[in-house]
């Protein structure tokens, strides 16, 4: 260059792709910049390999217009990455928006500067503007969510049997969840907004909170995403987490900090972090559709960590509502372990601009408490005890041997036996639970010793956490017992008073008739009668119920029923078993109340799967007819057949069908069974 020279610049990428000769016109910048180099010296224009992609019509070297020199084919296409946005820095947004703004803009837009993409590349070599760091986080991120979404899930015997473990309290829950599920369900097949719920469960160690989260996993699993059509295999529907790897652990989930990929301000530990481009495209792509989220052990979640989970959601679903419209779960005791270095969950946070909107916990959460203690109900009088925060003075008192063992020297590598325990100071690897064990919330113990000896005090509901891990009272052994060590924060009283005052009603079932002259008749589409038997005979709707019909049975033709296979007592039983000869499944079957006086009556059709009785309530007649439809069967041969038995029925008589249509009418608005309801005809399916 001559020292009196002006064009002092170099040219960019931009530039020479904007004079491309004309043969060039229809490719692309992102085409161009991955074919074509800059050709800084007189090469002999090596051949391009045969196996290469890159178009053989175009000549290896080509001449730029303008004078900007001559450029030369790769040997083969280099792979173009895109820079990482870093986080936004908060004094250079304020001097220069429109800078940051500007530049946000070309990031977004893949410009690529030559320096980055001007090299010729080896054969084993790409253009690589991301660090590989950047791109080992990436899928590492990947594989967390894969990992919890292939969970394998319980077996549908293991389910049926937690499912009749539960107590009343706890299947109250469960109907509370299920019932959100088939809610939403409706709403996303039909383009509405999903119901939403904020929910906290609570109760003292060993009400079996836990056991709850693993059915509402599975039914979220088994319900919402297999049930409603609305999410892509790699997405997750649910996501279980807690704040500490323990927890999270007990649970098969993870940790808040890692699910939702949180990180600390710059300035300090209140301030919320926004994720970058990358991680949040991730998480979006991962978490787009993501309708429950469930927090465990909640007691350690400070305010301010409630509000970047709060941040955090609305970041991912585009959303301003609270936490993004997500549904939250939020499950622990307050009188347990609270956050470190934050105030409780149901505090402020310390961001000043969030404080001034309020509590994100008192404005949404709504309690649903445990009680029967499930740990200790062996030692009823131990469980009460520990309930009500006190110990009584008598427990026993075992002394142990304060004398340290000798270590010897230190080995770089240890050999253990297999069963052997081993603590852990540094977290490996969480899903297959290595790492370190912070406290034991969540655990559940034959014996544990407390020492109270030393002079530093527990903390506020740490000897709590420690007495209520232990089945009983002989398995607690207390070093130094203080009765002072049993400290109960005044605010979680306050909080827990507040929460109580206006709990989450429960879904009552009908276990008994409001008035006799009802006439109480139930349905269930029960899918094998003698495999869901042992679930029939706990439940206490059976009690007040005159008329019980069952569709798919599954019960063979001449299969006799033992008397202990008959849920209800002082009844008969009707049953209508598909031939043999057309195979396995459908079946009808109905119990029907002795007082009732039931009677069977037929029909002249054919080819309908169908029972008929008709029974008398004081001195009024009714027919109810249970009907199952086999998805095999078109819906014109069923409308056919159905009109033809409704109209073999006298029309004085009150009559009520009952059965599994197999019709979806949210699919089918204005079929033709429809017209039948709107003609005084209502079907119970």
């Amino acid at each position: 260059m001559d020292d009196n020279d002006e064009d002092i610049f170099c040219t960019s990428l931009l530039d020479r792709y904007a004079s491309r000769p004309n043969e060039l016109e229809n490719m692309s910048l992102a085409e161009f910049a991955a074919t074509y180099t800059t050709d800084g010296k007189e090469s002999d224009h090596e051949s391009i390999d045969d196996n290469s992609t890159i178009h053989q019509s175009v000549s290896s070297t080509i001449k730029l217009k303008n004078g900007l020199g001559r450029m030369r084919k790769r040997k083969r296409h280099c792979v173009i990455s895109f820079k990482r946005r870093g986080p936004p820095e908060n004094i250079w947004d304020t001097v220069a928006p429109n800078a940051e703004y500007q530049q946000a803009q070309q990031q977004d837009q893949g410009t690529v500067t030559e320096r980055e993409v001007g090299r010729d590349n080896e054969p084993n070599e790409n253009v690589d503007l991301v660090s590989n760091s950047t791109t080992a986080n990436r899928s590492e991120l990947h594989q967390r969510y894969s990992a919890q979404l292939g969970k394998t899930l319980m077996t549908v015997q293991e389910y049926r049997a937690m499912m009749r473990s539960l107590n009343k309290q706890q299947l109250q829950v469960l109907k509370i969840h299920r019932k959100w599920c088939k809610d939403t369900i409706i709403a996303l097949k039909r383009d509405l907004p999903s119901p939403v719920y904020k929910i906290f469960l609570s109760g003292p160690g060993g009400v079996g909170k836990s056991h709850v989260i693993k059915l509402v996993y599975y039914e979220t699993m088994k319900l919402l995403k297999m049930l409603s059509g609305y999410f892509e295999p790699d997405e997750l529907p649910i996501l279980l987490t807690a704040f500490t790897v323990t927890a999270a652990f007990g649970i098969e989930g993870m940790t808040l900090h890692s699910a939702l990929c949180l990180s600390y301000g710059p300035n300090n530990k209140s301030q919320y972090q926004p994720a970058s481009s990358e991680r949040l495209n991730t998480l979006r792509s991962r978490l787009g559709k993501l309708k429950l989220l469930v927090i465990d052990e909640v007691s350690m979640v400070g305010a301010d960590l409630l509000y970047h989970i709060h941040r955090r959601l609305q970041d991912i679903t585009g959303k301003s509502d609270h936490f993004g419209g997500i549904s939250i779960l939020a499950v622990g005791d307050l009188y347990q372990l609270q956050s470190v270095g934050q105030n409780h969950v149901f505090g402020l946070p310390s961001d000043g601009y969030a404080r001034l909107h309020g509590s994100l916990w008192e404005e949404n959460f709504r309690t649903f408490e445990l009680t029967e203690n499930m740990r200790q109900r062996e030692d009823q009088v131990f469980a009460q005890a520990i309930d009500k925060k006190e110990v009584n003075t008598g427990l026993i008192d075992v002394v142990i041997s304060t004398k340290p063992s000798e270590t010897g020297g230190l080995r770089e590598v240890v050999s253990v036996a297999v069963g052997a325990r081993i603590m852990l100071i540094v977290n490996i690897d969480v899903s297959d639970g290595l790492h370190r064990k912070r406290e034991t919330l969540g655990k559940t113990l034959d014996s544990i010793v407390v020492s109270m000896k030393g002079r530093g005090r527990f903390m506020l509901g740490q000897t709590y956490v420690a007495v209520s891990r232990v089945k009983t009272e002989q398995g607690l052994h207390l070093l130094g017992f203080d009765a002072t060590a049993f400290l109960v924060n005044p605010s979680v009283q306050t909080e827990m008073a507040r929460l109580q005052q206006d709990p989450i009603p429960s879904i009552q079932p009908l276990t008994e008739s409001p008035h006799d002259e009802w006439l109480t008749i139930r349905l269930l589409n029960i899918r094998s009668y003698l495999e869901h038997l042992q679930d029939l005979k706990i439940d206490p709707i059976l009690n007040s119920t005159d008329v019980f019909c069952f569709t798919e049975t599954f019960l063979k033709e001449g299969q006799l029923l033992r008397e202990n296979e008959q849920i209800l007592p002082e009844t008969r039983c009707f049953r209508a078993d598909r031939p043999l000869l057309l195979g396995r499944g459908g079946g009808l079957m109905t119990f029907a109340s002795t007082e009732l006086a039931p009677l069977r009556f037929n029909l002249e059709i054919q080819g309908l799967e169908y029972l008929a009785l008709a029974i008398t309530k004081d001195t009024t007649q009714v027919n109810i007819v249970s009907i199952y439809r086999p998805p095999s069967m078109s819906p014109s041969t069923f409308n056919e057949k159905f009109h033809n038995l409704v109209n073999q029925l006298q029309r004085n008589i009150l009559t009520i069908f009952l059965g599994d249509f197999n019709i979806d009418l949210l699919q089918f608005p204005n079929h033709d069974i429809v017209q039948y309801m709107k003609v005084g005809i209502l079907p119970i399916c």
